[in-house]
């Protein structure tokens, strides 16, 4: 009994320091990342080479404006929430074609 005790102990002061490791170690403060508005994607989008071809507006949760990308290689769609590019997604990829 005793001696299961002590292993007893002994995990529980092995588990001890990771769960203090953030207090002893704090994470350092990292600078926010730049707003990416639609207007910066829209030029980032014409120097790419690629063509908006839709989009819309309308009151999403997480997102409020959606432009629709066409690119060489794939369909892009991206999101924005008040002016700043929220996520983006690669909606579909091109195949390339046999002898081409």
């Amino acid at each position: 009994m005793l001696r299961s005790l002590a292993i007893v102990g002994a995990i529980s002061l092995a588990l001890l320091p990771p769960m203090y490791l953030g207090i002893a170690y704090p994470v350092n403060a990292q600078e926010a990342p730049k707003c990416v508005t639609v207007a910066d994607a829209q030029k980032d989008i014409a120097e790419a080479g690629a063509e908006i071809v839709g989009g819309g507006t309308f009151h999403g949760k997480n997102t409020d404006e959606m432009l629709v990308v066409q690119a060489p290689e794939s369909i892009v769609l991206f999101f924005f929430k008040d002016g700043c590019l929220v996520t983006g997604f690669i909606a579909d990829e091109a195949v390339p074609q046999k002898d081409a």
